[in-house]
């Protein structure tokens, strides 16, 4: 093997080793999330403080792993003689042989994935949240009358039932 396809390959072994800390990340962020809608649920303010307390701790894990992975891709612009832009895994996968080059299909299969996956996630916690504030909104304009405005509801059939809301707690003095 030529020291040209040693380098190739050494920089490419590196990078594999970051997309794979990458998607060890990602996981956890999935875990992450998962616990945030169970936590919600449950009402679980312990859980959700530990859970605030790690994600802070590890806060400054991705933008290391982004600037390790662009350093590699810097280097292999370099090496390749390539643009950055075009240094992606499916450049890489053309251009590489064997072992070397089913392991970037397979990681890139994998990031597609897990990225597909840890978008619907996310998207599904914000929709849940949003609709957690949206609830607690009406609950509390219910019990404090500030809306001053009718409120549809709707019966255990499905049914709208449009009823002008009385405060339970009246705030004048």
């Amino acid at each position: 093997m030529s020291r040209h396809a040693l380098e190739i390959e050494r920089w490419v072994l590196d990078l594999l080793i970051v997309l794979k800390q990458e998607s060890e990340a990602m996981t956890q962020v999935e875990t992450w999330l998962s616990q945030l809608r169970e936590s919600v649920i449950q009402r679980n303010e312990s859980c959700l403080d530990g859970l605030l307390k790690e994600i802070q701790a590890r806060r400054g894990l991705m933008p290391e792993l982004e600037a390790r992975r662009q350093g590699i891709r810097l280097a292999l612009t370099t090496v390749l003689d390539l643009p950055f832009e075009q240094v992606t895994l499916t450049k890489l996968e053309s251009l590489l042989t064997g072992e070397l080059q089913h392991q970037v299909s397979c990681m890139k299969t994998q990031l597609q994935s897990q990225t597909r996956m840890l978008r619907a996630q996310h998207q599904g916690a914000v929709m849940f949240l949003m609709d957690c504030a949206r609830f607690n909104r009406l609950l509390l304009n219910s019990v404090f009358d500030k809306s001053h405005q009718s409120m549809t509801t709707y019966t255990h059939r499905g049914n709208p039932e449009h009823t002008r809301s009385s405060a339970l707690v009246n705030m004048q003095f």
